[in-house]
């Protein structure tokens, strides 16, 4: 299961052509909030309090 997940973020990276950093970060769910700059998007993370 693991690994067929880890093969569709890769294709969406790759299609999307959105940066290895990011897509680790996306993988990644125990984040700080933060917002990282690309030159064709921002990635921000956002703690959603329930």
């Amino acid at each position: 299961m693991a690994y067929t997940m880890l093969k569709f973020w890769k294709k969406i990276g790759k299609h999307f052509d959105i940066h290895p950093l990011t897509l680790e970060d996306i993988l990644n769910t125990n984040q700080r909030p933060k917002l990282d700059e690309y030159p064709n998007y921002l990635y921000i993370v956002l703690r959603m309090f329930f």
